[in-house]
């Protein structure tokens, strides 16, 4: 490598503290620092520091792993942690939300929580089911219930579509939470300050479903920059909505029809609902009238008094609504209904109790279990599989999305899955319930919003790699995609070129731009790794 590509700086600090001086000579910067989820699917959570505010943005944690990986990176906060204004939480989803009571417990962190009010309640279930998992399984868990009890005692609620203001330690912040889809209770965050904004999408469906309506954020909302999800930015959804449906139901039915046993994994009790929606509206809906439903015991009755309780989250309005439903974005034509303990399937739902119910699995005839947790990672839907994939009559519903280095991920990519001795002959379906948007939701939503700049996160480095030079083609605005790790920079202010203290061999030009820079360089910084976009 040749010397011009090298800094004198050893530091990262020493070269963020030296980009802060030139950049505070043209207006105040905004820095954005990865904890999780930068070129990965896990562990969402982002520092957002602008015009003296200073938040955390989602704060969840890797299903995957069981090392440093779980969690976001705290330690590189340093002093940062104890200046937090606000904790901002766009859904309950482990990947979002399970990190909490290590942060404001174990590691004392004072800053307040906000949140929906059915994300505050079902964080509270995901939280238990999470640390009684990990008891079960003989787990370290850096929290205890009591814990995650204190922790969201703390939560201050954020309600759909108004505005919140947060006094910082140095300044007003307003937040404004739109309704995104994906899960109940789940929000865009669009925060500002003064004449500055971030809009946080979290997770976000572009399309309806039986359960939720799809995303619905204002025009032109023009924020500075949109932190937006690429789960599925390499995949665009040419099949309706129905057509999903109709393969997830014949997958059933066939399964039933031979006396097979249908294991759903699932990470939302909201999909449970979904699903038994589809089983009561769908023409064969007959070949499952006398098949017995169950779902986990202990949640299930607890999330569905929580959904009945937020119905008006949920796809309870017809097609054309406009004051539900965003006319912009494909709903497949499908008429929407409510889900919740309106049909005969809901009603028929049993628990299942491991204690109680476990001989039942052998028992002869059909059977149709929800079971925990989604990416089969540990818990009772791992258990259940063990005990029938060996069969060829059963079935096992492995969600579109799986967690890297889970045991769903395993099974889909065809991996030797450890601890699994038995051979497995069960039938695997993979099923996108399209609960994330595809790539042509994520450029629709991106030009409705207007933003100056897009930063892609929550996505496979490779896939949003790519995706991310067709998306700047396309909006012909910077976009870009740091990894974990990474610190990103914005400027907006008029164009102007750096102090003579760097020179243009060092950095170069630099005009509004966007810069991130790699938190760890070891024993040298290297410019070749640092990145700037004209703004």
């Amino acid at each position: 490598m040749t010397a011009m590509h090298k800094a004198s700086f050893t530091k990262h600090e020493e070269l963020q503290s030296l980009i802060t001086g030139v950049l505070r000579r043209r207006g105040m910067p905004c820095y954005l620092q990865v904890l999780g989820a930068g070129c990965d699917v896990g562990r969402s959570c982002l520092h957002l520091s602008f015009s003296g505010a200073n938040l955390l943005l989602d704060c969840g944690a890797h299903p995957g792993f069981a090392d440093a990986r779980r969690f976001p990176d705290f330690k590189s906060l340093g002093s940062k942690l104890s200046s937090l204004d606000a904790i901002l939480i766009s859904h309950f989803h482990f990947d979002h939300a399970a990190a909490l009571p290590l942060l404001t417990e174990t590691l004392q962190c004072q800053a307040p929580l906000y949140m929906t009010e059915p994300t505050r309640d079902l964080a509270e279930l995901m939280l238990s089911d999470f640390i009684s998992t990990s008891a079960s399984r003989r787990q370290h868990c850096p929290f205890s219930k009591a814990d995650a009890r204190n922790c969201l005692a703390r939560v201050r609620l954020l309600c759909l579509g108004q505005t919140t203001a947060i006094q910082g330690k140095s300044t007003e912040i307003s937040v404004t939470p739109y309704y995104s889809g994906h899960v109940l209770g789940a929000v865009m965050l669009h925060v500002r300050v003064g004449s500055t904004s971030v809009l946080y999408s979290g997770d976000y469906s572009t399309r309806s479903d039986r359960h939720l309506r799809a995303a619905n954020v204002p025009f032109g909302l023009e924020p500075d920059l949109f932190i937006t999800e690429a789960t599925y930015c390499s995949t665009v959804r040419r099949e309706g909505r129905r057509a999903q449906e109709d393969a997830l139901m014949n997958a059933v039915t066939e399964a039933v029809c031979n006396e097979g046993k249908v294991l759903v994994p699932i990470s939302a009790f909201g999909r449970v609902h979904a699903v038994c929606a589809l089983f009561a509206s769908h023409p064969d809906a007959d070949l499952l009238k006398n098949v017995p439903l169950y779902v986990v015991s202990g949640l299930a009755s607890k999330a569905i008094n929580s959904y009945e309780k937020h119905t008006d989250w949920t796809a309870n309005t017809k097609k054309g609504d406009s004051t539900h439903t965003d006319a912009s974005l494909p709903n497949d034509g499908v008429e929407q209904q409510a889900t919740l303990a309106c049909d005969p399937f809901t009603s028929r739902l049993k628990t299942f109790n491991r204690n109680e119910h476990w001989g039942m699995l052998e028992a002869p005839g059909s059977m149709i279990l929800f079971a925990t947790p989604g990416n089969m990672s540990t818990g009772l839907s791992l258990d259940v599989f063990r005990e029938w994939a060996s069969d060829s009559r059963n079935t096992v519903v492995v969600p579109g999305f799986c967690f890297a280095n889970t045991f769903a991920s395993k099974l889909i990519s065809g991996h030797s899955v450890e601890g699994h001795s038995s051979e497995i002959n069960c039938r695997l379906v993979n099923m996108m319930f399209g609960s994330h948007a595809d790539a042509r939701g994520i450029v629709r939503t991106c030009r409705k919003v207007k933003a100056r700049a897009v930063m892609l996160v929550h996505g496979d480095r490779d896939k949003v790699t790519q995706f991310r030079q067709q998306l700047s083609d396309a909006l012909e605005v910077p976009c870009f995609a740091p990894a974990n790790g990474d610190t990103v920079v914005i400027s907006t202010s008029s164009p102007s070129r750096l102090s003579p203290s760097l020179s243009r061999n060092q950095i170069g030009w630099f005009e509004p731009y966007i810069l991130y820079v790699p938190v760890a360089f070891g024993s040298d910084c290297i410019f070749s790794s640092v990145h700037f976009i004209r703004s």
